[in-house]
């Protein structure tokens, strides 16, 4: 229902949206990235791992794995969990197995699901409500699986219309031949589901920054500077409108020039009689605001802003060109 519609319209200080995109591109580069080996790959027995035939096995089987990773999509979601997790404290995605790239990673925008945790405070309930355009459910379920007004806007050739989808993910019930149920059905459908799926094991990727207790959802960086955003965003809109005084101020003059064309033009003139001591146009009130301080006082704001996302920590890492580095460092 909001495509297409303005999402910034009330950012005038971009600097939030820089500190988050630096805090995604921080822990991209920094935990998983695509320029280099992030993971490895071991046995829970130690002395097993370092078996000649042993390490060459699980080197083949990582040298698959990030090869399967490259030509995936995860590095293009990646950056958005990251991005969720430092604004939201929550961020889910689903690892599908795809007949073309092996696997599949689905982003699922925040607000759209829900999610529950085991006894083990793992993941593994998620409900979810997404649209789809007929030509992709058609795609995704095949026609016969429709309900009747999918069918019939796809005949008439209306396949962009999009229609609302849910999906439930859950553990099976004891002695399922899967131990995880996928359940896909359309809003308002004659027909009970679009498809009844399983996975051996979780597709749920569920990460949190940092949780307490029972809590389900995380929280983050973001939910702490959220008062900073927005004191950042006044102190920016009240400096504009200073500023703005300042460079073309409200004026005041007599009342002949009611009906008189009075322009603001550099090198234009206006003419004006004298009357009771009123010469032209002046300025409403003698106002000279403290337009550095005020500056100031959005830096102070810009900083804060900085420490909470720990820009100043990613930046470091990013920039740091040394070849020497140390393992532990």
């Amino acid at each position: 229902a909001d495509r297409g519609r303005k999402q910034h319209h009330k950012i005038i200080n971009s600097t939030p949206l820089f500190c988050v995109d630096t805090l995604a591109a921080g822990m991209t580069s920094g935990n998983t990235s695509p320029a280099r080996p992030w993971f490895r790959l071991t046995t829970p027995d130690p002395g097993l791992a370092e078996l000649g035939a042993v390490k060459m096995w699980l080197y083949a089987v990582e040298t698959r794995m990030r090869d399967v990773f490259s030509r995936s999509n995860l590095y293009r979601v990646l950056p958005s969990i990251y991005r969720d997790l430092g604004v939201y404290g929550t961020a889910c995605m689903l690892a599908i197995e795809d007949d073309v790239d092996v696997v599949s990673f689905d982003h699922l925008e925040i607000g759209s699901y829900w999610l529950a945790q085991s006894s083990r405070k793992k993941i593994d309930v998620m409900y979810r409500e997404f649209s789809m355009t007929v030509r992709q459910m058609v795609q995704e379920f095949g026609l016969d699986a429709c309900s009747l007004s999918v069918k019939n806007l796809y005949r008439n050739g209306q396949m962009e219309q999009w229609r609302p989808v849910r999906h439930a993910i859950e553990p099976g019930e004891p002695g399922a031949k899967m131990a995880f149920r996928s359940v896909y059905w359309e809003v308002g459908s004659d027909k009970t589901a679009l498809a009844v799926r399983g996975f051996n094991s979780s597709p749920i990727l569920g990460a949190r920054w940092t949780t307490s207790g029972e809590d389900i959802y995380g929280s983050s960086p973001g939910m702490a500077a959220l008062g900073e955003a927005k004191s950042l965003q006044f102190k920016e809109r009240r400096r504009a409108a200073a500023l703005d005084k300042v460079i073309d101020p409200p004026l005041m003059g007599p009342t002949s020039l009611r009906n008189q064309k009075v322009s603001m033009l550099p090198g234009d003139i206006t003419y004006v009689d004298v009357q009771s001591g009123m010469q032209g146009l002046k300025p409403v009130h003698d106002w000279r605001p403290d337009l550095n301080a005020m500056r100031e006082d959005v830096l102070h704001s810009e900083d804060q802003l900085r420490t909470m996302f720990y820009v100043d920590l990613f930046l470091m890492m990013q920039n740091d060109q040394r070849s020497n580095i140390t393992a532990r460092e």
